[in-house]
């Protein structure tokens, strides 16, 4: 800028003077316009681009937020889901609780009726041992009501031939004491026999089977009374002659012995297998 001074210098017209000094100040009017004009051009293009730098960051922060959102409403839905298979799978433990609680009670019931059975099985044992003692107990007394019995038939047998014979005896005797002079024919056979005599070929074809359907009467009612359960010592009340008879009577027989001792080893081999 120029001073008042140089403005009032001797030579210079004053018009002049003030032309210049406004040309000047319009001058620098405009510099400082156009460096205002360029300040705020630049500020403007800062601004601009500041502008656009945060428009691009808001719009990546939107699209994130969208993200977020889109994957916040994933979230919830696996939530509920989850939610739901959360109640499902509750739900499956307390039927699974109650099931394994009904099987408990179950398997008790199960263990007690094992335990009743094995008690049963062990009680039914027990009577099936004392059964079988019983049953051979029986078989013991009912071979020797069936030994006993066939003795008692031998003995009844022997004393009726012995009888029997006796009576002919007796009656031959008479005769040829009546009639000396009567001689048998030739061929004949002899029917005499002595008085004591136990053995002897008379009339033994019609005794034998006589003997043996005794025995089987006999052995018939025995089996009737295995039936009916009757005590054993029945028959043996029954019995008129004495033990020492049969006794002297087990010398002379070895059929019987032979076959009471093959009965009975039987029945120890039926009792052994039981």
């Amino acid at each position: 800028a120029e001073s008042p001074g140089e403005l009032s210098k001797p030579g210079l017209p004053a018009a002049d003077s003030k032309a210049s000094f406004e040309a000047h100040v319009r001058e620098k009017f405009n510099r400082m316009v156009e460096a205002v004009d360029k300040t705020i051009e630049k500020r403007i293009d800062k601004l601009t681009k500041e502008l656009s730098q945060k428009t691009a960051e808001l719009l990546e922060v939107r699209a994130a937020f969208v993200q977020l959102s889109q994957k916040k409403q994933e979230v919830q839905r696996r939530e509920r889901a989850l939610s739901r298979q959360v109640d499902v799978a509750v739900e499956m433990i307390a039927a699974l609780k109650q099931r394994l609680s009904e099987s408990e009670e179950e398997l008790h019931r199960k263990e007690e009726e094992v335990v009743t059975f094995n008690h049963f099985l062990e009680e039914a044992a027990e009577k099936e041992v004392r059964g079988k003692a019983r049953l051979q107990h029986f078989i013991e007394n009912l071979l020797q009501r069936v030994d006993v019995a066939e003795r008692q038939l031998e003995y009844y047998q022997n004393q009726q031939m012995v009888c029997n014979h006796t009576d002919v005896s007796e009656h031959v005797v008479r005769q040829q004491s009546l009639s000396p002079s009567c001689h048998p024919a030739p061929g004949a056979k002899v029917l005499l026999v002595s008085r004591g005599s136990q053995h002897t070929s008379y009339n033994i074809a019609d005794a034998k089977p006589h003997s043996f359907q005794k025995g089987r009467i006999l052995l018939k009612k025995a089996k009737d009374e295995k039936a009916s359960l009757q005590p054993v010592r029945c028959f043996y009340e029954s019995v008129d002659c004495p033990r020492e008879i049969w006794r002297a009577q087990k010398k002379g027989e070895p059929v019987c012995s032979a076959r009471k001792v093959s009965a009975k080893s039987k029945m120890g081999k039926k009792a052994k297998a039981l």
